[in-house]
């Protein structure tokens, strides 16, 4: 299941021409990953399960524990965030395309709210959290140097990216079951919004040409 799952979410992020297709291929992995949790959580009650590493942590914690690995996670996704954060609000400064300067914004306010959550759950269980963003940055370079279809392709990427890091955090959180369910959440919504953006990119000519399949 795991190595089903590492390949279903390859073909997402590597299927930008056939938007139906690439559906389906959400569709799987969303069954999939139900499968895979149920599975899991039944084999901790059987007592087949390998034992992690725990997360050490000076408050004494009787109901959720954290192996070190999903405390690795945790400062992984956040660390992700806040430089996905940084780059936002650089692009802001260059984009003159009203509405795909808000869809940026509607992308940074997504970001806010997942780094606020993500910052609770570090201090919950006493991950040390990564630098922050900067509040502020100057910016010193001419905007028209930087086109509308450079950023798009810029952020497509670094979602592309991530999605490949939200899977891998889920198949590797094996001890708390809540943090498994909020990352199955995290991973839906960045496959949600790359999904979209492959399709604004369509209907705005950013996308890159894509070799097609021609039947003999």
């Amino acid at each position: 299941m795991i190595a089903e799952l590492y390949s279903l979410n390859r073909t997402i992020a590597s299927s930008t021409f056939n938007d139906t297709l690439r559906d389906q291929f959400i569709d799987f992995v969303s069954s999939h990953l139900k499968d895979y949790n149920k599975l899991h959580k039944y084999a901790k009650l059987k007592g087949w399960t390998d034992l992690a590493p725990k997360f050490k942590t000076y408050k004494p914690t009787t109901k959720e524990k954290l192996a070190a690995s999903e405390g690795s996670h945790l400062s992984e996704l956040l660390a992700l965030r806040y430089d996905q954060q940084q780059l936002t609000a650089l692009f802001l400064e260059f984009v003159p395309d009203p509405n795909f300067k808000q869809i940026i914004k509607d992308g940074d306010s997504t970001l806010q709210k997942q780094i606020g959550t993500l910052e609770k759950k570090a201090q919950k269980f006493e991950v040390p959290l990564p630098d922050a963003a900067p509040a502020h940055q100057k910016v010193n370079i001419d905007p028209e140097a930087i086109t509308d279809t450079f950023i798009y392709r810029i952020i497509l990427q670094g979602i592309r990216d991530s999605i490949t890091l939200h899977i891998r955090s889920i198949i590797e959180t094996v001890t708390n079951d809540d943090l498994r369910t909020f990352l199955n959440q995290l991973y839906k919504k960045e496959v949600d919004i790359f999904n979209k953006l492959i399709k604004y990119g369509k209907a705005k000519g950013w996308s890159r040409l894509t070799l097609k399949y021609k039947q003999s």
